[in-house]
Order: structure tokens, then sequence, then C-alpha cells
């Protein structure tokens, strides 16, 4: 059930902002109230009240749709619709929802769908007690027929994370287009190489980032059943904002808002086309070292600093606390420098290696050599 707007019977309007359709006896309801309305003759307010009689249809088509308890009574309630608004189109009794056509002589099933209906609007915070933006993106790729992504950082933990879905695009010979920026050096060239090698897509970069900062994060999955779908919101391609970071994702549907999902595709359109993106082509050694050189210079920046704030949290959790609290004690009152941390997967180790080793350098004074040994180059 949708919430009930102010004003119903014998309630009086709040004093506000208002783009409402004025009904009979609504006038009723802003007693006392100072009201202000369109010119029911000027052509320049018919935006307003073509919205405004939108707005109202579906409050109360969705008021009756919910009244509805079967199929069929969904099949009455929108043919009765369609017939005040003489319409030819009839819904079929009972109601049914196409979900999906495969072509007959496909031996594939019908790919997965996503947790969110293709009509619906959405928010994806990666709470834990929610879906994560990853798993999300990994069901929405499975039926993707163009995947349009503009990001501030590509890491090389974020391709990993999307591998499987990114295959089986370019398996289907999905066209992936990319753009991204060298701003304050994070954007990691051996994942732009991977997208490009492994899966074909094409890339263009912002190598003057910290002039014009690209923030934006969006991905646009383009369907040619025209329930196309979108993630606008704060997640760059990174395993921590895919899959643990608290991002805030906006998933957008083209049949929900048609017209604010075409203008979020002309905008990548105008960004594509934009001189200031230039190619990057993977094979081409002068693009790797343009990519180097304006990389290690970003890194170079004031704002680097600022940047790590939100890729890494390096305030040891509860339980590192306690394994830095262990290793300080053996060293220092029982004398043992070789010792041994034991934890499960995705615990922190590698972080509390780092922050141990800080420790040692304040000990110390001075920087000792460290040896890092790692079983994947992520980690590295």
């Amino acid at each position: 059930m949708n919430p009930r707007l102010p004003g119903g019977e014998g309630e009086l309007l709040p004093a506000g902002l208002y783009e409402r359709l004025v009904t009979e006896g609504l006038d009723a309801s802003w007693h006392g109230l100072r009201a202000e309305s369109t010119d029911p003759h000027a052509e320049s307010s018919i935006a307003l009240v073509r919205g405004a009689a939108l707005s109202l249809l579906i409050e109360q088509l969705s008021n009756k749709l919910d009244e509805a308890k079967t199929a069929a009574q969904v099949s009455e309630v929108v043919n009765r619709v369609l017939t005040a608004a003489n319409s030819e189109v009839r819904a079929s009794v009972p109601a049914q929802a196409l979900l999906s056509l495969t072509p007959a002589e496909a031996l594939s099933e019908p790919p997965s769908r996503p947790h969110t209906p293709l009509n619906r609007q959405a928010l994806v915070t990666n709470q834990r007690s929610q879906l994560s933006m990853s798993y999300e993106l990994l069901r929405e790729l499975q039926s993707a027929d163009a995947v349009d992504v503009l990001v501030s950082f590509v890491k090389v933990s974020g391709v990993a994370t999307l591998r499987k879905a990114l295959a089986e695009l370019a398996f289907r010979g999905v066209r992936i287009r990319l753009i991204t920026t060298t701003y304050v050096g994070i954007t990691e060239r051996r994942a732009l190489e991977t997208l490009a090698r492994e899966f074909g897509a094409e890339i263009r970069v912002d190598y003057d980032g910290d002039q014009e900062r690209l923030h934006a994060k969006v991905w646009i999955l383009h369907r040619r059943s025209g329930h196309s779908t979108a993630y606008l919101g704060s997640s760059n391609v990174s395993t921590q904002a895919l899959l643990k970071g608290r991002e805030w994702n906006v998933r957008l549907s083209q049949i929900a808002d048609e017209s604010l999902f075409t203008k979020l595709v002309n905008t990548f359109e105008a960004y594509w086309n934009n001189a200031a993106f230039k190619p990057f082509d993977a094979d081409s050694e002068s693009d790797r070292e343009r990519f180097d050189r304006a990389a290690a210079r970003a890194r170079g920046g004031k704002d680097f600093g600022d940047a790590l704030q939100f890729t890494i949290d390096v305030e040891p959790r509860q339980h590192q606390k306690q394994m830095l609290e262990d290793l300080a004690t053996s060293r220092q009152h029982h004398g043992r420098h070789k010792n041994l941390v034991v934890a499960a997967t995705g615990t922190g180790k590698t972080i509390l290696s780092a922050l141990d080793y800080a420790e040692q350098c304040k000990v110390r004074r001075r920087q000792p050599s460290l040896l890092f040994v790692a079983h994947r180059e992520e980690i590295l």
C-alpha cells in the first residue's frame, strides 16, 4: 500500500509546497490557508498538471491493485482503466507477467533475474542485512545486452569480484564501455588491461583528473527488451566498494522513469564523445606509458592522503587490537621475536601486518626491513 497523502477525509492539508492534482472537494482541505494553483488556460503549466495527474492515477491504481487478491481481479482492474482511457490494449484474463523470451533452439536456461524487479527503483547500501552491490550487479550483468560504466577508480580487486559475469558478457559478445580517471593515482593499469584484453572492454581515461574531478559512479545495463536498469551512486570498481563499503547506490529503472533514464544514457554518451576522455589501448606502449606517468603524477598530488581514507580503514578492529597486544607481550615480556598469527580468511591479517610493522617503526625509531609473502598479486 502506498503512503497515504495528507488531506484525506476530514483532514486539513499542512502548509508547504505541492504538485498535486486538484480534485473535487480538495479545496476544503486547505481551509484557512492561501492556495496557489496553476492557470488551467496557461500552456506553461501543462507539464506540472500532467505530472500531478500521473501521480494521482498511479496512487489510486496502486491502491486498487493492492486490493486485488487474484490474477483475474488484477486483469479486471487494469482493463477497466484501459477501457476508460479508450485504449485498444487489454490485459489477458487472468493476468500474467512475461518474464523472458529465449530462442527456441537455445540449450541454456534464461539468465538469473535481479533481486529487485526490473520495473522497480531501489537503494543498495551493502549493509549486512541487505544485498550488496556486487550481488546485484552479478545478476544484472547476466541479462545485459550492452554495459556502460562510469567510475573514478578501477582496481584489480573489483575486476576480480565481477570476473565471472564479465567473462559471460565477453562470451556473448556484449559491448562493454568504461570511462575512468587517473585521479589521485588509484586506478590500476593492470585492471584496465584485464578488462580490455580478457573481456573486450572499450576504455576511455581522463588523464587530467585533478582539473575536473570526476566523482560520478554509474553502471548502465542496456536491454533490448526496453527493461534497462542503472545504478547511480558511490561505488567504484573495487572489492571494498562493491561488497563491504558503506556505499549508497540508487537502482533506476527505465520502465519506472524513462525520461530520467534517457537523460542518464545521454549524459554518458556526451562524456564518451568528450575529447577530455582519451581512448586507452592496452596493447599500446605509448598508452601504457601515458597512463603510468599520469597516475604517478596524480599520486604525488596533495589529495592522495584523502583518497586513502576512502579506500582502506586502518583503524584496528577489536580482535585485531587483541592480536597486536599479544604480539607486543610476546616480544616485550617473553623475548619471543618469531611469532605466528593464525586467523580465518577475511579477519584482516594483511592489515594486521601493516599495523604491527608501523608500530615496530615507532618502537625502533627506524624502518626495519620487511619481507611480505603472499600467494596472490592482488594482495601484494
